[in-house]
């Protein structure tokens, strides 16, 4: 995301964020963020700040060295300009993905992912979720 810069802001808020194993094989997760903003030279919201942010997620480990997961995201309504009048709809994506750890490769993962599975339509000058989004790549863990 971009945001351009002001005077002075506040931003307040409260984020949580729960995780549990459900079984030996599957973990689910929710997280939550609600923002409070306020452009101090306007008095109105921050643009681009959506209010609610939330996501629900499961994992599913098919073997040890093998997951893959899933997360419902939503994000709330934002403003589009400084006077507050122009909003973006509040739009949810899914997305998926996968990561492998050879037990012989200690501490690589390799991932690869499709974010916004369905192609969700963002029309904000921002475009932070540009339609659908593949992603690959390895983390090494040290």
């Amino acid at each position: 995301m971009t945001f351009r810069n002001i005077g002075e802001a506040r931003i307040r808020g409260l984020e949580m964020a729960l995780d549990a194993r459900v079984s030996r094989d599957l973990r689910l997760g929710a997280s939550a963020t609600w923002l409070d903003t306020e452009n101090r030279e306007t008095g109105g919201r921050l643009t681009s700040a959506p209010d609610i942010t939330a996501s629900l997620r499961a994992t599913w480990q098919l073997i040890p060295a093998w997951s893959v997961t899933g997360a419902l995201v939503h994000v709330g309504k934002r403003y589009e300009d400084v006077a507050n009048i122009a909003s973006a709809d509040p739009y949810t994506l899914i997305n998926l993905g996968t990561s492998y750890a050879h037990p012989s490769w200690p501490g690589v993962q390799v991932y690869a992912g499709i974010d916004n599975l369905f192609a969700a339509k963002n029309d904000t000058s921002l475009y932070a979720d540009p339609g659908r989004f593949f992603r690959a790549g390895a983390r090494w863990f040290f």
